[in-house]
């Protein structure tokens, strides 16, 4: 947006989800810091059943059960309000960076998907949404030490197989 161009923390926040962007990620930490130490971050951790290790260099780090989760706490907010887990969640759908040939790949269009890719490098790919299917949602994270065209094709088929066996019940 150019230097100077004022953000507040919803669009700060929308942005980090939806198009994984570092420097609006940056913002938001800037803004939350002072009302957010260690020991309240470690206690929210545990009230949602997250096991986590944060390095010196504030990378975090997540199992898959972990950030399942954190989506699953999302869908039914358990954590904040209602409004807010829903606009999250709103956000998710959106996700642009990598989330057409994961997850999504296989599943038709006409199904909503509330996920978040990760990667390190070319030789980490992960996928974590919630799969909205008609009386049926489910989670489904994976997280592969693979580099990126073998890992985002092996996420995909997994989860045509997973959504082919829910849909069919």
């Amino acid at each position: 947006k150019g230097a100077g161009y004022e953000l507040t923390i919803r669009e700060l926040a929308r942005i980090t989800i939806e198009e994984s962007d570092n420097t609006a990620l940056n913002g938001v930490q800037e803004i939350i810091s002072p009302y957010v130490s260690p020991t309240s971050s470690k206690s929210a951790y545990g009230a949602l059943d997250v096991e986590f290790s944060d390095t010196e260099q504030t990378n975090l780090r997540l199992s898959a059960r972990s950030y399942s989760s954190f989506l699953k706490c999302l869908n039914f907010a358990c954590y904040v309000s209602t409004d807010s887990s829903q606009q999250i969640m709103e956000y998710l759908t959106h996700s642009t960076d990598g989330a057409s040939n994961k997850i999504r790949k296989y599943i038709p269009n006409t199904v909503e998907i509330a996920h978040k890719i990760g990667v390190t490098g070319n030789e980490t790919q992960a996928d974590c949404g919630v799969v909205f299917v008609t009386n049926r949602n489910y989670v489904l994270c994976v997280m592969l030490n693979e580099e990126e065209d073998k890992g985002s094709e092996v996420i995909a088929q997994l989860s045509k197989k997973i959504y082919d066996y829910v849909d069919g019940l």
